[in-house]
């Protein structure tokens, strides 16, 4: 994957192989093919640049794509970019400067995809063509392959992980930020979050008072907490919609997958490719609900639990017409996941590109005077309509 995704970038590469990578994006989601971290290419679907593309910035060095036939990669991904990106080579005049090979085996670099790769080398970079076929070799023990003395890297002096870049990263973005956010900016970060037709959005309404509470789970509306500090404010004497916010309560997928994941990080980095984080398309169902919700209030405060806490904080500092917002053992900060390596969040929380523009804490000063309270414990219906200032 790092061969597909430099080689385009380095006019120095004469000749290149990406095995068992090259597929498309639409593909790789189509088979529900959960994403490295790493491999994730923020906002690139929407740029109209997908693996065929990458390859055809290559043209006319030369590029051979390995596959093999029993791989977990979608192997008529991979036919369908060869076919649509060897045009190109055609068009350029440079055809043999671009194949691809396919072995019978599993997801490995086996034997056969090794032999086409020192073929391929040997013709586009020594050009001569020669022997390929691999001589007899023994594997080396551990001891002799390491580059260290204990073969882990962090024993080093001075070694660095890459949380410890990050951290520093973070400390970097956090001097160069503006003191006074653009909200803006965020919306755009978010992928400018709306109310989007043909997306169903379950939700309970129970009338009251003239103010509305609007209230939304990471578990879903029906989930234990939920219930119960929505009854409590209904009992209180407010009108409360509770909302199944996309993939969350009952639009939360539970079809088995041939792959062990979570859908909720499935959806996440899928629309990170997007461009409109998950975090952002939720932001968008909240306003949705908030306009579909029959009757007229004179207010509207927003109740977030757990990881849609964040979707309640984006949502009032984008829209100055919601009275104020309450978390629940929500994220406080994105800068406290860059000083955690062990954080284990919910990566739906999550904006790409977000600590170059805002925190959290950001929003919560774009949010006053309007009221802005977080709570880490399970409180009581009480203590939250005390922090909205409603008691």
């Amino acid at each position: 994957m790092l061969t597909l995704l430099t080689a385009p970038l380095e006019p120095r590469i004469r000749a290149a192989m990406s095995c068992c990578a090259v597929t498309s994006f639409y593909h790789k989601t189509k088979a529900l093919l959960m994403a490295d971290p790493e491999q994730i290419l923020p906002g690139i679907y929407p740029n109209g640049v997908d693996h065929p593309e990458i390859i055809a910035a290559v043209a006319p060095r030369a590029f051979m794509i390995g596959a093999v036939l029993r791989d977990f990669v979608p192997l008529d991904g991979t036919r369908r970019t060869y076919d649509e990106t060897k045009r190109i080579y055609e068009m350029l005049g440079q055809p043999n400067r671009f194949q691809k090979v396919e072995s019978d085996n599993e997801h490995m670099l086996d034997q056969n995809l090794r032999e086409a790769c020192y073929g391929w080398m040997m013709k586009h970079l020594i050009g001569e063509m020669g022997d390929t076929r691999e001589p007899a070799m023994q594997v080396e023990s551990e001891e002799t392959l390491r580059c260290t003395k204990t073969g882990c890297v962090m024993d080093l002096k001075k070694a660095r992980s890459v949380f410890d870049l990050n951290r520093s990263y973070s400390h970097e973005l956090a001097k160069q930020r503006p003191a006074k956010i653009d909200t803006n900016e965020v919306r755009a970060l978010l992928g400018d979050p709306k109310p989007e037709a043909g997306i169903d959005l379950p939700m309970t309404l129970v009338k009251g008072g003239d103010m509305l509470i609007v209230v939304v789970s990471e578990l879903g509306r029906n989930s234990t907490h939920a219930k119960e500090l929505s009854r409590a404010f209904a009992d209180a004497g407010f009108s409360v919609l509770s909302v199944d916010l996309r993939g969350c309560g009952d639009t939360k997928p539970d079809a088995a997958t041939k792959r062990n994941f979570a859908w909720e990080e499935f959806f996440a980095w899928r629309s990170t490719e997007l461009g409109r984080p998950l975090l952002g398309m939720r932001v968008g169902d909240f306003f949705a609900a908030v306009q579909r919700a029959p009757g007229t209030y004179r207010k509207v405060y927003a109740v977030g639990l757990e990881a849609a806490g964040l979707v309640a904080l984006h949502a009032a500092s984008l829209d100055p017409s919601i009275a104020g917002v309450a978390t629940v053992r929500s994220l406080r900060s994105y800068e406290d996941v860059m000083e955690d390596p062990a954080y284990k969040g919910s990566v739906s929380s999550f904006v790409w590109g977000a600590l170059t523009r805002y925190d959290l804490p950001d929003l919560v000063a774009a949010i006053h005077p309007r009221p802005c309270v977080t709570l880490d414990s399970q409180p009581t219906a009480q203590e939250i309509l005390k922090g909205l200032r409603l008691l």
